[in-house]
């Protein structure tokens, strides 16, 4: 097998705000809100737009492409902001599966990693009773999200408790969100943690780092990384050849991943796809060393096996009982691919990806619709990136048109939509909806989308605009649409 050509997108900000301790760790506040403003714009339109290319290429060749999507501190943050809604979609999706169904949990991508991420542990707990709550677990279930969390993380363990102390001093707690989960960092709520991840062998002395910018130079980090070997590059070639392996269960003795090990801490259900992992000193140092080759080791790991299982014919062939016969992959290719010493970022050869919109998008109108007069039905029609007075100008057009019927169905077409609104411009655009009865009253709305994206951000309109239609859904279909809002018209 020729090994794979790797393209990293790195997406970051300018968000240091000062150099000198404890100032730096103290700026987090401004640097939060930063990053949840961030998540909620441009940022989900860049994962949308990855994704849908991931897609299309895995289309001929289902082993052509794989994404994973790693999210360092305030990073973190903003892969998991973005990404939240859609993920407890998809739990939703798959719990409400027929029983003989496809009960498979769906990522985003491959593989979701948080490294010492910087929001409280309150914003994942939804997420979190989800996973609870779901049953048992597919047997072909992939890993979707990994948090992992440095033991002797400071900025995370004292800063960030101490600021979201003052944050919060006055913001009554209900019953199900107490204040600890409100201002402790989610890697270090107990309640959450599922594993913990040790080095097997301590490393050598002076071989650990604080943060890899401090031996980097020239843009090009020197770190070492160890080969792997021979049992490790035996898992990985059996892991890629259809046997797939567990994690370990509580009260079962730690298992090898690559150079680290990783405990079970609590009992879990069998394949939830859902970790929080304590990390050790060893394998995490700090906030901000996190290039150790015990951690590249059990990322390594949990990447592939998330890959193994979610492979279409391996899951057939794990289904039959069956082992499934892959490319063949040798021991000698995992060695291989990674060198004894490297640069890590290797910036200036690395290809430049820069992500834009198509000529003009930004300028044309990207709202359009037609009325169905006789049916009383409202077909609207987003194209491209959509902006919020946009959508307002669309309102305000549909209250003069003359032809408006004082009742509508709507079909919602958001097939080909690449931006995704926020969490308040949705606010507004459901509050401007309901200023609407006066001149229109609304009844089933069927909303038509392209992309996962899009499906997780239309079942949060679908809740805030409840009081505003009949009846609202969210289809990839259009005739799936069409057929239920028949039914819906039949009813009323």
């Amino acid at each position: 097998m020729r090994p794979k050509r790797i393209v990293a997108i790195y997406a970051g900000w300018r968000g240091r705000s000062a150099k000198i301790q404890p100032l730096e760790d103290l700026s987090f506040w401004a640097r939060k809100q930063v990053a949840r403003r961030i998540a909620e714009g441009d940022f989900i339109e860049l994962l949308t737009r990855v994704e849908l290319f991931v897609h299309r290429a895995n289309q001929t060749d289902p082993e052509r492409a794989r994404l994973a999507i790693i999210g360092h501190s305030f990073g973190g943050t903003i892969v998991y902001a973005s990404l939240a809604n859609i993920l407890k979609a998809r739990v939703l999706e798959a719990r409400d599966a027929p029983a003989r169904g496809d009960r498979v949990i769906r990522g985003y991508g491959d593989l979701i990693v948080l490294i010492n991420p910087a929001f409280e542990a309150s914003l994942y707990a939804p997420l979190n009773e989800l996973a609870a709550g779901f049953g048992a677990f597919s047997p072909l279930q992939p890993p979707v999200l990994l948090t992992i969390a440095s033991e002797t993380d400071r900025p995370n363990g004292l800063w960030f408790p101490l600021g979201r102390y003052l944050e919060t001093l006055f913001q009554n707690m209900g019953d199900r969100s107490p204040r600890a989960a409100a201002i402790t960092a989610v890697g270090n709520y107990q309640q959450f943690w599922t594993h913990r991840l040790t080095a097997a062998v301590p490393p050598p002395a002076g071989a650990r780092r604080d943060s890899f910018g401090s031996s980097s130079k020239n843009c090009a980090c020197q770190l070492p990384l160890d080969p792997i070997d021979d049992r490790e590059a035996a898992t990985l070639v059996a892991l890629l050849s259809g046997e797939g392996t567990q994690a370990p269960a509580p009260g079962e003795a730690a298992a090898p991943y690559g150079r680290a090990l990783l405990t079970c801490l609590k009992p879990i259900g069998q394949g939830n796809p859902f970790w929080v992992v304590r990390a050790s000193g060893d394998v995490m140092h700090g906030h901000s060393g996190i290039f150790t080759t015990y951690l590249v080791d059990f990322i390594r790991r949990v990447f592939i096996e998330a890959n193994a299982r979610s492979h279409p014919r391996r899951q057939v062939a794990a289904q039959a009982g069956l082992r499934y016969p892959s490319a063949p992959v040798t021991e000698r290719f995992f060695r291989s691919s990674v060198p004894e010493s490297r640069n890590f970022l290797q910036a200036r050869r690395a290809p430049r990806i820069v992500v834009t919109f198509p000529p003009g998008e930004r300028r044309r109108m990207s709202v359009t619709y037609t009325i169905d007069k006789p049916l009383g039905l409202i077909r609207t029609r987003c194209f491209g990136h959509v902006t919020l007075p946009e959508v307002i100008a669309h309102f305000r057009e549909l209250e003069m048109d003359e032809q408006c019927p004082t009742r509508l169905d709507v079909i919602l077409d958001l097939t080909d939509t690449t931006s995704l609104p926020s969490s308040e411009q949705l606010r507004t655009v459901t509050e401007k909806i309901g200023r609407l009865r006066d001149s229109v009253r609304f009844g089933a709305c069927a909303i038509v989308v392209g992309s996962d994206a899009w499906f997780g951000t239309a079942q949060v309109f679908e809740v805030l605009a409840a009081r505003s239609f009949s009846a609202t859904k969210v289809f990839r279909e259009f005739g799936a649409a069409e057929t239920w809002l028949e039914d819906q018209r039949s009813r009323a």
